[in-house]
């Protein structure tokens, strides 16, 4: 990591970890949903509260430096379709059970690229487990409003279906928000390959 990389202005920063959630996000799904035809679609800052998916999955990390938030929002039908496809094109319908256990599987592997990302400087992160929610239940997920925070919202859309993802940074520490460079450029290795119901 070169001296200049690290003197990214904000602007760049929030923009490069912006690509890099959204990518990371596509490149999980895809690989386990087995297509890659998934696309990103940028959304502008929206009241998750009002979302029209019934289900959320939220899931945190935390150091002493900053604190992550995931949020995945999701219906029925959509997290059926991809349940289905991770098991390889099932037809039959799979238990409400099955169908959040593949969102919460989700939010693991988007989580666990993330934090990656951030503890290479930040040092290791305790992550929580998933919890499946009412997406009406986002607003108690917010994050603090007296706290420096980095937040972005976006759509993934495959073979009929969306979710909506969004991703809070919050900083602990102002220091280490001067100081944290994320990667601009990343490839599949980097964002790590999984199997999951192989």
């Amino acid at each position: 990591m070169t001296a200049d990389s690290r003197k990214l202005s904000k602007n760049i920063y929030s923009s490069t970890f912006s690509s890099f959630c959204q990518e990371v996000s596509r490149f999980r799904l895809s690989h386990m949903i087995r297509t890659t035809d998934v696309a990103v679609e940028k959304l502008p800052k929206v009241n998750e509260a009002k979302s029209k998916n019934d289900w959320m999955v939220v899931i945190f990390a935390h150091s002493n430096l900053f604190r992550l938030t995931i949020k995945i929002h999701y219906c029925d039908l959509a997290a059926q379709t991809f349940a289905k496809l991770c098991r390889g094109g099932e037809t039959a319908d799979l238990s409400i059970t099955a169908i959040n256990d593949f969102m919460r599987e989700y939010g693991n592997q988007l989580i666990g690229a993330v934090k990656q990302s951030i503890e290479d400087q930040a040092g290791y992160a305790k992550v929580s487990c998933p919890l499946v929610t009412r997406s009406q239940d986002a607003q108690f997920f917010a994050p603090n409003p007296a706290s420096a925070a980095f937040e972005d919202h976006w759509l993934l859309q495959t073979q009929g279906q969306q979710i909506q993802c969004s991703i809070i940074l919050e900083f602990l520490d102002r220091n280490f928000m001067k100081e944290i460079y994320l990667p601009a450029f990343f490839d599949s290795e980097s964002i790590g390959d999984v199997e999951f119901f192989e």
